[in-house]
């Protein structure tokens, strides 16, 4: 075993590629830990990663990531993508789950479910369409007996199976 202690600075510099490795045979489970603790109250301590080039993390079981305050997750150029073969969480704990872009928002999926336990509302500076290539479209078609309001405010013009083609209303 190889112990250092210091009790100022440590530095640890290379020229070349290096590496920092546990390989362990054990019949329990070992583990790497770097950490930093300042023990002065006023103060705190910080891990800063730095590189030129990409960061890999790879864990052959769970990651976790984890902040006391607002974290961010930023690429300053390219993408940024979520892949979870399981799927992919976004929870919010009772507070606002937020997704703002001045590009367009792309949702796809084989089936799309939006469950909102209070209001859901809908509302675009342009058009809003509703449309379906390969079934029904159903508004109100749940057994809860409550009215179906269509421009309810304002002055309208309602359009119902208007057009060239043949149509029943």
């Amino acid at each position: 075993a190889i112990t250092v202690d210091a009790t100022s600075t440590l530095s640890l510099d290379a020229t070349d590629t290096t590496n920092l490795t546990m390989t362990a045979n054990a019949a329990e489970t070992k583990t790497l830990t770097i950490a930093a603790t300042n023990s002065n109250g006023s103060y705190l301590a910080a891990i800063d990663v730095d590189a030129d080039g990409d960061i890999t993390l790879d864990a052959g079981e769970g990651l976790s990531l984890g902040g006391g305050a607002a974290s961010d997750l930023t690429t300053t150029n390219g993408a940024l993508t979520l892949n979870g073969a399981g799927g992919v969480s976004i929870v919010g704990n009772s507070s606002q789950v937020n997704i703002t872009t001045t590009g367009a928002i792309d949702v796809n999926g084989a089936t799309i479910t939006v469950d909102a336990t209070s209001y859901l509302s809908l509302d675009a500076d342009g058009i809003l369409e509703i449309n379906s290539s390969a079934g029904e479209i159903s508004i109100g078609n749940d057994d809860v007996d409550q009215n179906i309001n269509i421009g309810t405010q304002g002055e309208r013009t309602v359009n119902i199976s208007t057009g060239a083609f043949a149509h029943t209303v």
